[in-house]
């Protein structure tokens, strides 16, 4: 057991997920993002929150309202066994350090323990910021005392770990019998696309069980015996800890007892299946793969053409961004799901019935004649502008590079040309992007081609501005010492800061539309002139910015 705790205090460490160090500004750097991403967990957390309200009242009425607390038990052991996959595997099998830990002279199980626990360390912390909020409603709702909050707190503590056994297994076995995800990239692609599916659908379902409640109880808990027992045999902790809550002091420590013995054999369990099966399946993983591939002689030559220097170093970009699960993920897939994120509502929200109900029968028709053509030229202004800051491909042009940063001072390339180069892919994504509400809302609205054309316009000079800033900030301060793709992208500085510059600066011409007494053409005219001369400003500085920053690293 001792071996144990010291592997977990080293995995721990190495693991690095908080980011604290010892040095001191890095130590207040890696509290600073501690605080910022448990922020970021409450407030989704909270968001949910007001859904258990309007959920409580209702089945209050008939007395039901102990099932929507057991709901939200089973919502958080289910939430654990469906992201607990993902983070399972990433950190037995696809953490960087792995080769140090399996010739290391301890048994297969503890290293797998070991592992257990920093997976269950975090699972637990998250789970306790999610879904606190909601049982917090749930409680100032019911008029609970602090004996409910303590006990629930408990039950957060104690739910994630049987989910995590269960992935666990599962996750073990599949390594040692498959070889679907022995692919570090091809895991990666697969599970983001996952996690992005699963959240659009919860995202869905939230919207749709909210307006949903105007027609009463939702069928998941008027059909409590079917479901419910279901859900009670996969998660048994989430039903002992349910009535551990709502019972006395003996229930609560007979019920609590059961639960932590149930714990004990799955993770028991756990760690003979660990002990037996773990480093065959750790063994030979791999993050890239090759296929050979004999070409012929057109396709030798269409693949060694001579092209412009501009757009060969925009298509190398384009490819490796493409090719990179990382990457693509974060600097192009996001802005081709965002659009759903923004339907979703108002198809499953109600928002499009309120909307088409309270404008008539003429209703289309006066959609149109409420949005004016300066404002949808505004509108496209800063739809454009907030695309810009969504994919990171400009915000991370020179952090990507990392380790093969010295090739770009050594080619006989000048620093401007690279930079325009790495700065096209970013436009067509956002173009792209912007395409799928764009088309949709012509359709919707209308407007002339001269006015499409005078905001697509004035939103591609905006765009170019925004992609010279956020390139500019990556020239001066780029991340360059980062180990993997994710770190590149994810846990970049300069990214958060673009992307909060491109929604300030969208907002401001619709500011400035709303608020300042000025012809709309006059305005358009301002910004066609303001942006024109920003950027000729940066295009002429860009050069000498990027030498003088590249003199001083390797």
């Amino acid at each position: 057991m001792n071996k144990t705790l010291i592997l977990f205090k080293t995995m721990f460490r190495s693991e690095n997920l908080l980011e604290i160090k010892s040095e001191q500004s890095s130590r207040l750097k890696g509290i600073l993002k501690v605080v910022g991403m448990l922020a970021i967990l409450l407030l989704a957390g909270a968001s949910f929150a007001p859904i258990i309200v309007e959920l409580y009242t209702p089945l209050a009425i008939v007395g039901m309202e102990p099932l929507l607390l057991k709901l939200l038990l089973f919502s958080a052991s289910f939430i654990v066994l469906i992201f607990g996959f993902f983070y399972v595997m990433s950190v037995f099998y696809y953490s960087s350090d792995i080769e140090n830990y399996l010739f290391l002279p301890v048994l297969p199980g503890s290293l797998v323990l070991a592992k257990f626990m920093v997976v269950s360390l975090y699972q637990i912390l998250s789970t306790l910021v999610l879904f606190f909020p909601s049982f917090i409603a749930f409680g100032y709702m019911d008029q609970q005392n602090w004996t409910y909050y303590f006990k629930t707190l408990l039950a957060l503590i104690i739910l994630p770990i049987v989910p995590l056994t269960i992935i666990a297994i599962l996750c073990i076995l599949l390594m040692r019998f498959s070889k679907i995800f022995r692919n570090k990239d091809r895991f990666t692609l697969f599970s983001s696309l996952i996690g992005i599916t699963i959240a659009i659908s919860i995202s869905a379902l939230m919207q749709n069980l909210t307006t949903g409640m105007n027609n009463g109880i939702p069928a998941i808990l008027q059909e409590q015996g079917k479901v419910f027992n279901i859900l009670s045999a996969v998660f048994p902790a989430a039903t002992l800890m349910h009535k551990a809550i709502f019972g006395g002091i003996a229930s609560f420590i007979l019920n609590t007892t059961l639960s932590f013995l149930i714990c004990a054999v799955f993770i028991f369990i756990f760690y003979q299946v660990g002990n037996r099966l773990y480093i065959d399946g750790a063994k030979g993983l791999k993050e890239t793969a090759a296929n050979r591939k004999t070409l012929s002689q057109q396709e030798l030559r269409s693949s060694t053409r001579k092209k412009s220097a501009v757009i060969a170093i925009a298509s190398k970009e384009l490819k490796m961004i493409l090719r990179t699960p990382a990457y693509f993920l974060n600097c192009v897939l996001v802005s081709f799901i965002m659009p759903l994120f923004l339907i979703l509502p108002l198809l499953f929200g109600g928002t499009l019935k309120e909307l088409t109900a309270e404008l008539g029968a003429g209703g289309i028709e006066q959609l149109r004649h409420m949005v004016s053509p300066d404002a949808f030229i505004i509108g496209l202004m800063a739809l454009m502008a907030f695309y810009a800051g969504l994919n990171l491909i400009a915000a991370t042009a020179i952090t990507r590079e990392g380790s093969n940063f010295s090739f770009m001072k050594l080619i006989p390339i000048p620093y401007r040309t690279q930079l325009v180069g790495k700065i096209l892919p970013a436009l067509v994504v956002q173009m792209l992007g912007v395409l799928i509400l764009l088309i949709p809302a012509i359709i919707l609205l209308r407007p002339s081609i001269q006015t499409v054309l005078t905001g697509f316009l004035l939103g591609l000079l905006l765009s170019i501005f925004l992609d010279f800033a956020m390139i500019t900030l990556d020239v001066i301060r780029p991340v360059l010492d980062w180990t993997n793709e994710q770190k590149a992208v994810k846990q970049n500085f300069n990214a958060m800061v673009s992307t909060f510059l491109s929604m300030i600066v969208g907002a401001i011409p619709v500011v400035l539309f709303i608020f300042l007494p000025l012809d709309p053409r006059i305005l358009f005219g301002i910004f066609f002139v303001v942006l024109v001369i920003l950027n000729s400003i940066i295009w002429y500085l860009l050069p000498t910015i990027a030498e003088r920053s590249f003199q001083g690293k390797p």
